[in-house]
């Protein structure tokens, strides 16, 4: 068999194997392949495991009307771009600490590093999504990735580095976000809301192409999207954990509709 046919017939076959093990889909994958021009979105999430730790992402994306799934780590580029392509939509969680060197940095004494492997995964899964103009949605790790798969610096220590800092992590932080006015996420969210926080690290250099769309007091940099992609928006808070806030809910649906959106089209 040629390596061409081998990837024709392996990402269908992966794609249908990870629906029917991995985040969330309740659907046979049977009746998603019969029923793929009708079907609910269809969204990976980039995890390196199905497990609790990341059922408040998955069930966030299918309460707004999404099918989830687990975007597998693959190692060959052609195979990593033909799994994306299947997608129509890619949701970046939280986690660990990018490893400082691949923005041109020395760590922190604070650093919690993200295995390298799995960082690079999730960079070349944003500029794939990218590329190809499929919906990415960043949540706080996930927003510090989108920035830095674009070229960006990050913050890699709020407390030491930004003067009169909030508190951003620790126990049950929450603050104040202010939303530029005129962005995607106004639209969504609106201008001013309170939101829970769990991050030591935000972005500081922007990426090419990036927006600043909403701060925190303190001018910790909290919401970055890039127009006019069809939706790449990042978030430095936990949506997924206060879904009974309206906002955060419609953050997910805006999410999911532009998701679908990029299926009909």
């Amino acid at each position: 068999m040629s390596k061409a046919m081998f990837r024709k017939l392996f990402i269908p076959c992966l794609l249908l194997l990870t629906v029917a093990i991995g985040c969330g889909s309740r659907e046979a994958p049977l009746r998603q392949a019969q029923d793929a021009s009708t079907a609910r979105p269809l969204i990976g999430v980039a995890v390196p495991a199905a497990g609790e730790k990341y059922e408040k992402y998955t069930q966030a994306v299918e309460h707004a009307g999404g099918r989830s799934i687990l975007i597998p780590v693959i190692e060959d580029a052609d195979e990593l771009a033909a799994f994306i392509e299947q997608l129509d939509g890619v949701l970046l969680p939280g986690g660990a600490d990018i490893p400082p060197d691949m923005y041109g940095e020395e760590a922190h004494p604070s650093v919690r590093l993200l295995e390298r492997g799995r960082a690079e995964h999730l960079t070349g899964v944003t500029r794939l999504a990218i590329e190809r103009d499929v919906p990415v949605l960043g949540i706080c790790l996930g927003a510090q990735v989108l920035n830095v798969a674009l070229g960006g610096t990050l913050v890699q220590d709020v407390p030491s580095e930004v003067p009169d800092a909030l508190v951003h992590r620790g126990g049950n932080a929450r603050h104040a976000v202010s939303v530029v006015e005129g962005s995607r996420l106004s639209k969504i969210v609106g201008a001013e809301l309170t939101v829970n926080s769990s991050h030591h690290q935000a972005v500081d250099r922007l990426g090419i192409g990036l927006v600043v769309t909403a701060r925190a007091p303190d001018g910790v940099i909290e919401g970055i999207e890039l127009p006019p992609a069809r939706f790449v928006v990042g978030v430095q808070w936990h949506p997924e954990r206060i879904l009974d806030q309206p906002e955060q809910r419609a953050l997910f649906d805006a999410f999911v509709s532009a998701c679908a959106a990029a299926r009909k089209n």
